[in-house]
C-alpha cells in the first residue's frame, strides 16, 4: 500500500511539475498569449470549470478580459475573432480534430470522435446518405408518431408545473431510437426513463437514462480537455474511488450495448433504420462494420441525436414564453396553415412560414446547444489563425456562445430577436457567422434531422398550448457538459385554448 502511495504522489507530482517546466521552456512561443490565473501552468484552471458545468463563463471573462487570443490552458489558445472560424474550422483547414476526441473514445472511435481524416471519411460516407435532408424526410412518418405519443402525455398534464426539458428529452430519446433502432424507449408512453443496461454477460439491469447520460457527459468531458496523461491519471483515480460518475459512464454504455444487441438480434425490418447503414457492406467489401464498431456509432446516435435538440426545444420555447408578443405573432402565422387540432404539420408546409424559421434561428444563435470552443489540433507544420502563427500540435478553438453573441457582428448582442433576421443589413453576418451546427468537414451530421424536429416540436406545441413561466423574471441556466443543457424550468400552464 506504502508503494502505492507513493506512486500515486510521484505520478501527481509529474503531472503538476511538467506544465510548469514546459512553460518556462515555451518551445511553442505561446507564452505570448495572456492568460487567466494559473491557466498557462495548468490544466486544473480549465478543468475546476469543467467539474462545476460552468467553463463557458470562465472563458468569457478571460476573453472580456484579456481580449480576443487567451490561452486556457498550457496547450490551448482561444480565440473570438470571428476570423477564426474558417482558419480553423473551415473547408481546406488542414486543423485536426484534437486529442480531446481520443481521451473520450472508447476501443472504437465513431464519427463524431474520429481523430484520423481517412477513418473519418470512412464513416462519414457510410452515415451521410442516411441523415441526409431527403433521407430524413422519408422517415417522418416515425417523428409524426413520436410526436403524437408527446402530445398525448402533455396532454395528461395541463395546468400543472412541469418541468418541459425532462419531457423534450423523452421525445428526443424516443425519437433517435425510433429512427435509429425502428424500437422506440417508449418514455413518453411510460411517462420516465427507465430502460434496460446489459452487462458484459449477457445479464440486464434498470438505468434511468437522462441523469445518467448527463452525468456521463459532465464526466466524459471534463476528462477529455486534460492532455492524455493527466486524463488517464483522472480516470484511474476516479475508478479507483468507484466515483458515482465513472458508474453512469459506464451505465450508458451499457444501455448502448442493449439497445445495440436488440436490434441486432431483431435483423433487418421492414424499414430501413439508421442502423441498417451500418450492417451494409462497403463498396468492394463483403461485411459491415464490426460490432465494436457499430456500438459506438449507437453511442453517438443515442447521444448527439437526443441531447442537443431537447436543449434547443427548451431553450425555443423558454424564449418565446419570456416574450409573449413573439409567442403569439408566431401563432398568428401558424393559425394560416395548422388547425387547432393539427399536431403532425408536413415538415415542408412549415418551412414556407417566414417567422416561425427565424424564431428557430434566433433561439440557436442566442443559446446554441453546443457552445462550446470545439477543440481541434494544429497540424504538424503549423497553421495560421487571425494573423497568428501557431505551431503543431498546439490545441485551439473559437467559442461558439461567444462568437454568436459578438457585438461587433449583432447589434444588441445578447437580446432575443427574431426580427433581426429579417433585416437585410444585418443578414450576411447572420449568414456567415451563426453557425450552431459548425462549418466544414467536420460540422454535425445531424443537423438535418435536428431542424426537422425543432421545426416540427415547436410549431405543435405553440399552436396547441398556452405557455405561462412560474418565474416569468427568472432565467433559464445554462449548465456546460460538452453540450451547453439549460437547466430544469418548470412551466406554471400548458393548457388547450378554449
Amino acid at each position: 500500500m506504502a508503494l502505492l502511495i507513493i506512486i500515486f504522489v510521484a505520478a501527481l507530482l509529474a503531472l503538476i511539475l511538467y506544465p510548469i517546466l514546459e512553460y518556462f521552456v515555451d518551445a511553442k512561443d505561446l507564452r505570448r498569449f495572456p492568460a487567466p490565473g494559473i491557466a498557462a501552468f495548468t490544466d486544473l484552471w480549465a478543468l475546476r470549470y469543467h467539474w462545476s458545468n460552468s467553463r463557458y463563463k470562465a472563458v468569457r471573462e478571460a476573453h472580456a478580459a484579456l481580449g480576443p487570443i487567451v490561452r486556457i490552458q498550457p496547450n490551448h489558445v482561444s480565440f473570438t475573432d470571428p476570423r477564426a472560424l474558417k482558419d480553423i474550422y473551415g473547408h481546406g483547414s488542414a486543423i485536426m480534430k484534437s486529442e480531446y476526441y481520443d481521451n473520450v473514445a472508447g476501443d472504437f472511435h465513431d464519427t463524431a470522435n474520429s481523430t484520423d481524416r481517412a477513418e473519418h471519411s470512412r464513416k462519414r460516407r457510410i452515415m451521410s446518405h442516411a441523415f441526409s435532408h431527403k433521407q430524413i424526410l422519408t422517415m417522418e412518418e416515425v417523428i409524426n408518431t413520436v410526436l403524437i405519443n408527446f402530445v398525448k402525455a402533455i396532454d395528461a398534464r395541463t395546468g400543472q408545473d412541469i418541468d418541459i426539458r425532462y419531457w423534450f428529452n423523452l421525445f428526443t430519446f424516443d425519437a433517435i431510437s425510433s429512427l435509429a433502432f425502428s424500437q422506440s424507449f417508449d418514455f413518453l408512453g411510460q411517462g420516465t426513463d427507465l430502460t434496460l443496461g446489459q452487462r458484459s454477460d449477457g445479464s440486464t439491469y434498470p438505468i434511468h437514462i437522462v441523469k445518467t447520460f448527463h452525468d456521463a457527459v459532465s464526466y466524459a468531458s471534463m476528462m477529455g480537455h486534460a492532455r492524455p496523461a493527466l486524463s488517464s491519471f483522472i480516470r484511474r483515480s476516479f475508478s479507483l474511488m468507484r466515483s458515482s460518475y465513472v458508474k453512469a459512464l459506464e451505465d450508458f454504455g451499457a444501455m448502448c450495448l442493449y439497445k445495440t444487441v436488440e436490434r441486432t438480434n431483431a435483423g433487418p425490418g421492414e424499414h430501413r433504420d439508421f442502423f441498417s447503414n451500418l450492417e451494409d457492406a462497403p463498396k468492394g467489401q463483403s461485411e459491415g462494420m464490426p460490432f465494436g464498431e457499430k456500438l459506438a456509432e449507437a453511442g453517438i446516435m443515442l447521444n448527439a441525436g437526443s441531447d442537443t435538440t431537447a436543449s434547443g426545444l427548451t431553450n425555443t420555447l423558454w424564449l418565446l414564453a419570456k416574450h409573449p408578443a413573439t409567442f403569439d405573432k408566431l401563432r398568428a402565422e401558424l393559425d394560416t396553415c395548422m388547425g387547432p387540432d393539427t399536431i403532425t404539420p408536413d415538415f415542408n408546409m412549415l418551412m414556407a412560414l417566414p417567422y416561425l424559421r427565424v424564431c428557430l434561428d434566433e433561439s440557436l444563435r442566442l443559446r446554441p446547444p453546443v457552445a462550446i470552443g470545439l477543440p481541434r489540433q494544429t497540424p504538424k507544420e503549423g497553421s495560421t489563425i487571425c494573423g497568428h502563427f501557431i505551431p503543431g500540435g498546439v490545441t485551439v478553438s473559437l467559442p461558439i456562445l461567444e462568437l454568436q453573441r459578438n457585438p461587433t457582428l449583432f447589434p444588441n448582442a445578447e437580446a432575443f430577436d427574431p426580427e433581426r433576421w429579417l433585416d437585410e443589413k444585418q443578414l450576411p453576418n447572420l449568414r456567415e457567422y451563426v453557425q450552431p451546427f459548425s462549418i466544414g468537414g467536420r460540422a454535425c451530421i445531424g443537423r438535418n434531422l435536428a431542424m426537422i424536429e425543432l421545426t416540427k416540436v415547436v410549431a405543435t406545441v405553440v399552436n396547441r398550448y398556452d405557455v405561462q413561466l412560474v418565474d416569468e423574471h427568472g432565467e433559464l441556466e445554462m449548465v456546460e457538459r460538452f453540450n451547453m443543457n439549460p437547466g430544469a424550468f418548470a412551466l406554471l400552464n400548458l393548457a388547450i385554448p378554449l
